[in-house]
């Protein structure tokens, strides 16, 4: 769970979420 990689990237989710 990478809050930094999902605000910068908040399209994929199921990558980095």
């Amino acid at each position: 769970m990478n809050v930094l990689a999902v605000l910068l990237h908040p399209l994929p989710l199921h990558l980095h979420f």
